[in-house]
């Protein structure tokens, strides 16, 4: 065995084929092992270690080395300072240990079995293209750990501190422990193989996007998000995909992604377990334990069901079907997307946006007499004929038809509630009921269309706006007031009109002089034309007919007919209110 010291200089000292050791001392000192089982000590400074053949033991000491074990079983120790770390090539079973500082360690086209530890400190450690079974440990610090195109089985630790864990692109059989930290755990796109990823303590992130292996994925303690989807539309062979997922303990969020998914979803959830299952062709994914979910739909005729908490479900194209078990409690949001979509949040207590998106869509919310705390729901239909449902519920509703022929239904409701028609000829009910007495509030805009609005029954106030075209209103039995624009919008019908009940009137889409507060007696008339300038407004009792003139008996403007009042015999100026 040769001895060969250096000196504290910077020195180049080279072994023999026998076993050497080799001192670098002070220095940044080039050390060169070749044949033979050899011991390294690069000393102070910042050395270079080249272990060549046989099995060796590399030491960086003092500063910031570069070690690089080549052929052989080796030992590779970076001790204090920054170090970078080789194992390129290698067929042996090699050990790597950082050490202090913010090291780099790295192992490339391996066949052996190799162990690399980062110890204290930020390290980075990478075992790309390995075909054999290795472990990597962070230790302490925030740490990046790698085995990417590799197809070996892998243990990856993260140890403390916020790390990444990274097997993505693999083909291997993986464990993946994230330890304490906020921690980021990434099997993404790998082709095949089976992995176990734990997320340990903390606030963390689990990527299995575009997998083709299978994946059993804990989150432990802590909010952690999980991110999954179907491997893309032109992957050759579609595979059984399956993950498994349970958020473990805190507040978890789990998205599922099918939208490139060959078939549609279907999909389950067991409120007593909060258990569910999300299936599309060959991808499936279990969970539990998760309080916050997110699907995306494929362009197929999906059923989804959301689970317990707060969901967020998008159907996409096609006939989809999204629902919410009854008495559900998170808010949520469901979004039929293009096709003929029925989207569903029936006995929930949530508060609750549904989008139905192009089509012909059924949006429900409704609810039961004795289920009495529910949310609160705006219900967007979109273009298409649509259903809008909030009937029976204790909320405050918005109901938006938007273009096409619609159907708004708030009746027997106690809450307030807003229906929109929008564009078409569309049909708003909000007829109430005794039970609710005083409680329920409507607003009904018909928009542009012949619609027809209903708050017929019940003792709420409802406002009724008609908007463009000729409507239908009927009122209520409590104060109604019915809304009107302009005189030229078109003709109303309005029924059910009590002496209680009111006519809005825009004094600037009217003009005439009108000024906001009330009307005086001296501007309304009971008969079939006005009898002095200042009249505005003429109610002829024999037919029901209501006309409004500019300028009163002047002639320079001539009346208008713009309401037609069914079974009204008497109205005076006191049922009207100017805005």
């Amino acid at each position: 065995m040769a001895l060969i010291t250096g000196t504290n200089q910077n020195d180049n000292l080279y072994g023999t084929d026998n076993n050497d050791v080799i001192k670098g001392l002070a220095g940044d000192d080039n050390l060169y092992g070749y044949s033979g089982d050899d011991n390294l000590y690069g000393g102070e400074g910042n050395d270079k270690l080249y272990g060549g053949k046989g099995n060796d033991n590399l030491y960086g000491d003092l500063g910031d080395d570069y070690l690089n074990g080549e052929e052989g079983n080796n030992n590779l120790y970076g001790e204090a300072g920054n170090d970078s770390f080789y194992a390129a090539n290698s067929s042996g079973n090699n050990l790597l240990e950082g050490g202090d500082g913010n090291d780099e360690l790295y192992v490339y086209s391996s066949t052996g079995n190799n162990t690399v530890k980062g110890g204290s400190g930020n390290d980075i450690l990478d075992i790309r293209f390995s075909y054999g079974k290795n472990i990597l440990d962070g230790g302490s610090g925030d740490d990046k750990l790698y085995a990417r195109y590799s197809v070996g089985n892998n243990t990856l630790q993260g140890g403390d501190g916020n790390d990444y864990l990274g097997v993505d692109l693999s083909a291997g059989n993986n464990v993946l422990n994230g330890g304490d930290g906020n921690d980021t755990l990434d099997v993404s796109y790998q082709w095949k193989g089976k992995n176990i990823v734990s997320g340990g303590n903390g606030a963390d992130i689990f990527d299995a996007r575009g997998v083709q292996g299978t994946n059993t994925l804990n989150g432990d303690s802590g909010d952690d998000s999980f991110y999954i989807s179907s491997p893309s539309a032109d992957t050759v062979v579609h595979p059984l995909v399956i993950q498994t997922v349970d958020g473990g303990t805190g507040n978890d969020y789990l998205l599922v992604d099918y939208s490139t998914a060959i078939a549609g979803i279907t999909s389950s959830f067991n409120t007593s377990t909060n258990e569910g299952l999300i299936t599309a062709d060959t991808n499936q994914v279990s969970y539990k334990n998760i309080e916050r979910l997110e699907i995306k739909g494929t362009g197929y005729n999906d059923n989804i069901v959301g689970g317990n908490g707060n969901n967020k479900i998008y159907g996409g194209a096609g006939n989809d079907t999204l629902t919410l078990n009854h008495y559900a409690s998170g808010n949520n949001i469901l979004n039929g997307g293009a096709g003929d979509d029925f989207v569903s949040v029936d006995y929930n207590y949530g508060t609750n946006l549904l989008e139905g998106g192009d089509g012909n869509d059924y949006l429900s919310a409704v609810l039961n007499y004795s289920y009495a705390y529910g949310g609160s729901n705006t219900l967007n239909g979109g273009a298409g004929n649509d259903i809008l449902d909030v009937r029976n519920s204790y909320g405050n509703n918005i109901l938006n038809g938007g273009a096409g022929n619609d159907t708004l239904y708030a009746d027997n409701t106690s809450g307030r509630n807003i229906l929109d028609g929008g564009d078409g000829n569309d049909y708003l009910s909000a007829i109430g009921s005794n039970f609710y007495a005083e409680s329920s509030i409507h607003i009904l805009n018909g928009g542009a269309g012949n619609d027809t609005l209903s708050a017929d029954g019940g003792l709420g106030k409802n406002t009724l706006i008609g908007g463009i075209g000729n409507d239908a209103l009927t009122g209520g039995s409590n104060e109604d007031t019915f809304v009107f624009n302009n005189y030229h919008e078109g003709l109303d019908s309005i029924y059910n009109f009590g002496t209680i009940d009111h006519i809005q009137i825009s004094a600037v889409g009217f003009g005439g002089g009108l000024s906001p507060g009330s009307l005086s007696n001296s501007q309304f008339i009971l008969g079939t034309t006005a009898t002095t300038s200042d009249q505005r407004f003429i109610y002829n009792t024999s037919t029901g007919a209501l006309y409004f003139d500019q300028d009163g008996s002047n002639g320079g403007f001539g009346q208008v007919k713009f309401a037609q009042l069914d079974g009204v015999s008497s109205l005076s100026a006191s049922n009207f209110v100017v805005v």
